[in-house]
């Protein structure tokens, strides 16, 4: 085979043996905002220790032991994301600005506990989703997209779009959280929780990947060398376990802990591409677009120490531990994917490939309180994160915008005829991150070329979000 046939090979199997590898999971404290749940929110997620609601089986299902009666918790909060970037490319070139806005979507919890066995069991249920604001920035635009071409259309796009070859959109990606909850009372002072997890999980992701061969094109980032991505997961097993434990040692202290097991996430995708404009791709076809994909999200340790030392009054210091540093790649095994009518080839069947994605392990402290002021049915809330990015700067991109972060939180909670009602505000502060063109690691997907590759991860980012939140809670 010549070298020329070679390089037209690799060019055309490229975006069908790596467009499935674009979705990244958001889920967990590296890739989602550091905490769950209206009322938990509102002291910054300090809810390890002290997480006397239903909501409280997010944090560590010992939590729920000891709650009287049956209780039942309804909360959901809206998340306003901004972020912007700045591209510098790999030639030192300074490029548009662009923001990203995802779409707003209210994000629910309900729960509900109640005693099994009068003060030894208590069981309790949970449906939840992690807060998680999905990516979605403004899309490119190619050459219209005809029925003339060979490929599967998807969209039109700016070839300005700096973005492109890290996440175009992640809209249409959705986790669902399952907790099947029971904390045991070992002792007065001692009780411990087991929570059975299934998490539906949905990726939707677009983007971009380029077959640029360092010779048949005008350069690394020419749009006639770009393939328009689209992959499409949907799974709705993926088990897992938590485990916690409450130990109380004196009326006006708890300890609480509890260790998340990771999620081993496998599932079918369905896969969809644009071939490129360029005239190689004039008469080559696909046959097949489903494939499989491998990842596996964090182990997560959290740890807290709630003081009580006025009537009324309870603050908590909390630590996560997320290990992100588990998820060292995503990993694709194509079904039957083959490329057709490739000159002095008919049938190349696509290979299974891996991308490292180069997450570093994460952790969070965790500052808050509340006070139930007296002879008011009046709590106010206060807190203070520290949340350590999941995404070093060598591997910044758009995709991956998850750095230090700064986040102050405030709520209130109100009792009105047995109903306690929730509200929550917080709002994060991350300094600007400048990655220097020459020292990014992140680069395009190129494997025909990977010394041709241009790096993606230059440049300025920032980011910030807010959050409100409401809830409605009751004891019967």
């Amino acid at each position: 085979m010549s070298l020329r046939l070679s390089t037209l090979l690799l060019t055309l199997v490229v975006p069908f043996s790596l467009v499935a590898l674009a979705p990244r999971p958001a889920t967990g404290g590296g890739l989602a905002l550091p905490g769950h749940g209206v009322r938990s929110f509102a002291r910054a997620g300090a809810f390890t220790a002290g997480g006397d609601d239903p909501s409280g089986i997010w944090h560590n299902p010992a939590n729920i032991g000891g709650l009287p009666g049956v209780q039942v918790l309804l909360d959901g909060v809206l998340i306003f994301q901004r972020t912007r970037y700045t591209r510098v490319d790999s030639g030192g070139n300074l490029l548009p600005e662009v923001q990203g806005e995802g779409p707003l979507i209210p994000v629910p919890t309900a729960a509900i506990t109640f005693p099994a066995i009068k003060d030894r069991l208590w069981l309790g249920f949970a449906f939840s989703a992690p807060y998680s604001p999905v990516i979605a920035y403004p899309a490119p635009s190619y050459a219209p997209c005809t029925t003339e071409q060979p490929s599967h259309c998807l969209d039109t796009v700016h070839s300005d779009a700096p973005h492109r070859y890290s996440v175009i959109s992640q809209d249409g990606t959705r986790f669902v959280q399952i907790d099947l909850a029971a904390a045991l009372r070992l002792h007065p002072t001692l009780t411990v929780g087991l929570s059975l997890q299934n998490m539906f999980v949905q990726f939707v992701t677009l983007s971009s990947i380029t077959s640029y061969n360092g010779a048949l094109s005008s350069g690394p980032e020419d749009p006639d060398f770009d393939s328009l991505t689209e992959t499409r997961m949907r799974r709705f097993f993926n088990p897992s376990a938590k485990l916690g434990v409450i130990w109380q040692p004196h009326p006006l202290v708890r300890v609480g802990a509890s260790f998340q097991l990771p999620f081993w996430i496998r599932g079918d995708a369905e896969i969809n591409v644009q071939l490129p404009l360029s005239p190689l791709y004039e008469k080559s076809t696909v046959e097949g677009k489903e494939a499989r994909l491998e990842m596996t999200l964090p182990f997560i340790a959290r740890l807290g120490v709630e003081l009580r030392p006025l009537p009324g009054l309870r603050v908590e210091l909390g630590f996560d531990y997320d290990t992100w540093s588990m998820l060292d790649a995503i990993k694709a095994f194509p079904k039957d994917i083959y490329i057709l009518n490739i000159p002095s080839i008919d049938r190349y069947k696509v290979p299974p490939i891996a991308i490292g994605v180069n997450l570093r392990d994460t952790f969070t402290i965790r500052l808050g309180g509340e006070y139930t002021l007296p002879r008011l049915p009046l709590t106010l809330r206060l807190g203070y994160i520290f949340d350590r990015g999941a995404a070093t700067d060598a591997y910044a991109s758009p995709m991956s915008l998850d750095d230090n972060k700064h986040v102050v939180t405030l709520g209130v909670g109100l009792e009105l005829r047995g109903y306690r009602l929730d509200a929550t505000f917080a709002q994060s502060f991350s300094a600007t991150r400048i990655v220097d063109y020459r020292e990014s690691l992140a680069k395009q997907i190129n494997p025909i070329n990977p010394a041709g590759a241009a790096t993606i991860g230059g440049g300025s980012y920032s980011s910030s979000f807010s959050l409100l939140g409401l809830g409605v809670s009751k004891a019967f």
